[in-house]
């Protein structure tokens, strides 16, 4: 009897593991962050407007008003499981109501989740590399003006958490107008 509660209960458990465990598709994260006309991450750009970021979002995305305590005003999210998948673009305002900083960051867990991080990546770095108006500050960051004309900066960093658990990935990219810091 105990052998089939213990057998059993290894089931369950089992079970639960693999319905939690879930896969970020690489196309999916380019066709969310990389993949517009206009703008550079998400479809948004420094100096777009707050009626732009409401509007102009792809519909994959869950978007949010930020609180007193967060780090944006704007938040598009997308969530592929309660904690520890999800990738999250924040748009920070001035007071005219214009981007002056876009943060994005991508949480993976999971072997095959931190692969795909890892490309991601790489596709970022692809597209700021390929573009004739960037140019390259370092190995991971980069200055251009946009279409209004102001110096922005953009730096991406990622970093891995190997563990005898699950491997974790982090990428953040930071794209900030020149008089908010980051670029000189």
């Amino acid at each position: 009897m105990k052998q089939i509660i213990r057998s059993s209960l290894t089931f369950v458990a089992a079970c639960m593991f693999s319905a939690c465990s879930v896969t970020i598709e690489e196309q999916e994260l380019i066709d969310l962050v990389l993949n517009y006309e206009k703008g550079i991450i998400a479809g948004v750009e420094i100096g777009d407007s707050e009626e732009s970021i409401k509007a102009g979002h792809n519909s994959g995305w869950e978007i949010k008003t930020g609180g007193v305590n967060d780090n944006f005003d704007y938040q598009y999210r997308k969530q592929w499981d309660e904690r520890e998948n999800g990738l999250y673009v924040g748009f920070k305002l001035d007071a005219e109501g214009k981007v002056y900083d876009i943060d994005l960051r991508l949480c993976s867990k999971g072997s095959g989740n931190v692969l795909t991080a890892r490309k991601f990546m790489f596709a970022v770095f692809e597209k700021f590399n390929g573009r004739t108006e960037f140019v390259p500050t370092s190995d991971n960051s980069w200055k251009y003006k946009n279409s209004m004309g102001d110096l922005i900066g953009v730096s991406c960093t990622n970093w891995g958490i190997e563990s005898s658990k699950e491997p974790d990935e982090k990428v953040d990219i930071k794209i900030r107008k020149s008089n908010h810091a980051l670029v000189d």
